[in-house]
């Protein structure tokens, strides 16, 4: 009977910590005890006002056409493109001419790994926000852009598994004091 009241207790709290989830927070954002939130209505693409990339650059990665989402990370929050398949991690902000300091793209695997980054045709300087699930676990800060085609472009990997690392206008992760 103490055993059946004690569950009974557990489970009304867990229940509450549900209900505050469910109106307490709101816009859709996944909250979490660690320092990063990301929206769970990821949305189609739509190219930001301030993206500068020219619209007839045939060698651009076609942004507008992958879905978007939020990430918010302490008070700053990045309108991030996906990229979650193959395709879209390989070519991630590559031949962008750059990009707005509220955006981002986000690279989503399916399960932890060690994944390596490069600069490959990447022209401005970037920070890589590395995370499993939703906490920081490292920072590449103001990786430089790829500015010599004929050299091969420096590669960029975690000291530990994630499933997410997001793409940020380098110097971006200090000038917000993001750790």
């Amino acid at each position: 009977c103490m055993l059946r009241n004690i569950a009974i207790v557990f489970l009304a709290l867990i229940l509450v910590g549900e209900l505050y989830l469910l109106f307490i927070l709101k816009d859709g954002f996944i909250k979490s005890s660690q320092s990063v939130v990301i929206d769970s209505k990821p949305r189609v693409g739509q190219p930001s006002e301030q993206s500068s990339a020219p619209a007839n650059d045939p060698k651009r990665n076609d942004l507008e056409a992958l879905p978007q989402t939020l990430v918010k990370i302490k008070d700053k929050v990045f309108k991030v493109w996906i990229a979650n398949t193959a395709q879209t991690r390989t070519l991630g902000l590559s031949n962008q001419s750059k990009i707005a300091d509220v955006e981002g793209m986000l690279f989503v695997f399916d399960e932890p790994t060690m994944q390596s980054f490069w600069m490959k045709d990447t022209k401005f300087n970037l920070d890589i926000i590395w995370i499993l699930d939703s906490k920081i676990v490292e920072i590449a800060q103001n990786l430089p852009a790829n500015t010599d085609p004929s050299e091969t472009p420096a590669s960029y990997t975690p000291t530990q598994t994630t499933n997410y690392a997001l793409e940020i206008n380098g110097g971006l992760s200090q000038l917000y004091g993001l750790n």
